[in-house]
């Protein structure tokens, strides 16, 4: 699964090509994200469609496209509004978009323009831009940057199944969008193996979700090789970061991080 705080403008674009009446598409594709129904939602797009989020990688075709609508759905991702007729299309009235993750950053729901146009019975074109005063409110956020993440964190957690063993955790992001997670400083520095714990992995953080996918062989515990998690990243008190879990095929991943004993904070050699 796969699936930034300047955020101007965030544009679905759907290119399509394929006519039933235009507000009744409308009204379908917004009833199958809100009931997280990809199927269906992806039954109203063409097979060639595009999706473009600001700030994000472009998405094109059908499978790129269900990997963000799957990525959506475990965040209560929702389209409120009233589709009307217009010049163009349809227009949302009333437009706002709301999901866990705008409500995690204390900004949900978020106020927006949302239209679609059609060609032959599917969407050829679907915008949603968020007004100022949302934008504003999301500026002031604690939502983190990709520049907040590329240091070196530390926290103190429990090992898997246990409440009594420390696990004292390091994770370094580095610029080039590799990470090592690691059980000692040194060990950030050297592969996983029996002798030095962790995980090596890849990251990017698009569209204010941090994705994650372990790349070789991780210590004994650490993940296997290619598992993928999804995380939103707060600012906290005092420089620290705080994970959120959208989703993880590593469960020892996912508990660690944001059970931890203790908030992640920048580690000071």
């Amino acid at each position: 699964m796969n699936k930034h705080l300047a955020l101007p403008v965030v544009g679905l674009l759907l290119v399509a090509a394929c006519g039933s009446d235009p507000v009744s598409i409308a009204e379908q594709f917004q009833d199958a994200v809100n009931s997280q129904d990809i199927e269906s939602a992806l039954e109203l797009l063409a097979d060639d469609a595009v999706l473009q989020v600001e700030g994000t990688p472009s998405r094109t075709g059908k499978a790129e496209i269900e990997n963000w609508l799957a990525t959506q759905a475990e965040i209560n991702y929702r389209i409120e509004g009233t589709p009307t007729a217009s010049e163009s299309g349809v227009a949302f009235e009333g437009c706002s978009i709301s999901s866990k993750k705008w409500s995690y950053f204390g900004v949900d729901p978020m106020s927006a323009t949302c239209e679609v146009t059609l060609e032959g019975g599917l969407i050829n074109n679907f915008v949603v831009q968020f007004d100022e005063n949302s934008k504003a409110e999301l500026s002031d956020s604690p939502a983190a940057e990709r520049s907040d993440l590329a240091r070196i964190w530390t926290a103190r957690g429990t090992e898997p199944e246990s409440s009594a063993i420390p696990l004292i955790q390091y994770l370094q992001f580095s610029e080039d969008g590799t990470a090592r997670w690691a059980v000692s400083p040194d060990d950030l520095q050297i592969p996983p193996g029996s002798e030095h714990r962790g995980a090596q992995f890849d990251w990017s953080y698009a569209d204010y979700v941090l994705t994650v996918q372990n790349q070789g062989e991780a210590s004994e515990g650490f993940c296997k090789a290619q598992d993928v998690g999804t995380f939103l990243v707060k600012k906290v008190e005092d420089d620290g970061i705080y994970f959120w879990g959208i989703g993880d095929t590593c469960k020892f991943r996912l508990n660690t991080w944001q059970r931890a004993g203790s908030d992640w904070f920048l580690y000071v050699p």
